[in-house]
């Protein structure tokens, strides 16, 4: 019984890494597959055909001669299965729909406000409705979904056990969703960190780190080309590390974390300290700090100095070689490149810093929804 479940489990690996072979290598022969995985063409083919058979590869013409016999070349069919990933922020939800090539057919930002969780529960389910109208795809081919969450998760049971700023414990995300497709949960900076790797600028780096600032601060790691989760999945969690054990309380129970000196809530709070003036939204301050307003540049100025100290830390520690720093800061980061860029210089290793190179994400607010799609993707097979 055992050697029967064995060989099954084998031959799903096979397959798999065939599936992968094209993903990666497409439009490709199966002689070209054969090759690259070292197997032989009749097991390439038997796969090749089954993977065909469920709509999941298609012939794509043939190869180029180079004087030889022309080969039949595969590649994913896109119109096979869809995935959604969602960005579950604290004040708004992003989706992006990626189609079984991982290109990305729809999307949306859309603000909210949820006091609980049935509420935020409600509103992720009509994103789901919405993202599948504006893709214009059958329901049924949306075959799986991922959610990246902004605190503590564990993916394997899908719980979310500590949110702070969605003020969240121990929330079963697949009980409460109950969603006709299978679902996948992530912390939202180890997502963004994976679409950064797959979309955006890590595509080149083996070792890279994404910085999300927001209402609080996260980070999600690329080590050797894999997500690093660390030992119970709680890895990254570098805004809670103390800066100053006297400092302002966190929601997490602490004083002086990096997240209370560096966040968007820290920029306003350290605006109203500055000015008296109360502000409505981070939007605002970064709309001031581009008009030239000199209390809202200077602010963004000592936020940036306080990311400049937390991710030298990091980098001292992993030795990336590269540092995306993500979020709606990324939208003024040229302005803020030089007094982060200094920071970071007199903090790290003069030999780290030598081979280190310091990003803005291109991405918008879209790197966690397409690194949760990604994820989705990768269990499509």
């Amino acid at each position: 019984m055992r050697k029967a479940i064995n060989q099954e489990r084998m031959r799903s690996i096979n397959k798999r890494q065939v599936f992968s072979c094209v993903k990666n290598h497409g439009p490709v022969s199966k002689k070209e597959i054969a090759e690259l995985l070292g197997t032989s063409l009749t097991t390439v083919s038997t796969f090749i055909n089954e993977l065909i058979e469920e709509h999941k590869l298609t012939p794509s013409g043939t190869s180029k001669s180079t004087g030889g016999r022309k080969s039949e070349i595969f590649t994913l069919n896109p119109d096979a299965l869809y995935c959604l990933g969602i960005d579950l922020q604290v004040d708004r939800l992003v989706s992006v729909v990626l189609n079984f090539n991982g290109e990305p057919v729809a999307g949306d930002s859309v603000p909210f406000q949820a006091p609980d969780e049935w509420e935020v529960a409600a509103a992720i389910r009509a994103t789901i409705r919405d993202a599948v109208a504006q893709a214009g795809i059958d329901p049924a081919k949306l075959a799986h979904i991922g959610i990246g969450i902004p605190g503590i998760v564990d993916p394997d049971s899908c719980i979310v056990e500590f949110a702070p700023n969605l003020e969240w414990r121990n929330v079963n995300l697949r009980q409460l969703l109950a969603l006709d497709q299978p679902l996948l949960i992530e912390n939202e900076a180890n997502a963004a960190a994976l679409g950064e790797k797959v979309y955006g600028a890590g595509r080149l780096s083996a070792n890279l780190c994404f910085i999300s600032v927001g209402i609080g601060i996260g980070a999600g790691l690329i080590l050797n080309n894999g997500l690093y989760r660390g030992a119970s999945h709680h890895a990254g969690e570098f805004g809670h590390m103390t800066l100053d054990p006297d400092g302002p309380a966190c929601r997490c129970g602490n004083h002086g974390c990096w997240e209370v000196f560096a966040s968007n809530e820290a920029a306003l709070k350290q605006y109203w300290h500055r000015t008296g003036r109360k502000l409505a939204s981070y939007d605002h301050l970064l709309a001031l700090a581009a008009a030239a307003d000199p209390d809202a540049g200077a602010v963004l100025e000592e936020i940036a100095t306080y990311l400049g100290i937390g991710i030298a830390g990091i980098v001292n520690g992993i030795n990336p070689e590269l540092v995306v720093v993500g979020g709606k800061i990324a939208t003024c980061g040229e302005m803020l490149r030089n007094r982060l860029l200094k920071e970071i210089k007199e903090r790290t290793l003069e030999r780290t810093f030598r081979g280190l190179t310091v990003e803005f994400s291109s991405l918008g607010d879209r790197a966690t929804a397409l690194g949760v799609a990604e994820m989705a993707l990768d269990r499509m097979v």
